[in-house]
């Protein structure tokens, strides 16, 4: 049960990583079509 645990919780992580990580990339875009 604990795997099943710490398995959802990197499956989690890398949720949030490839969110940030597009987050990032849009406002960078906004930035590039503001100047």
């Amino acid at each position: 049960q604990l795997q099943e645990k710490i398995r959802k919780a990197v499956g989690f992580q890398e949720k949030v990583k490839e969110a940030s990580a597009a987050a990032v990339a849009e406002v960078e875009e906004q930035e590039r079509q503001e100047r």
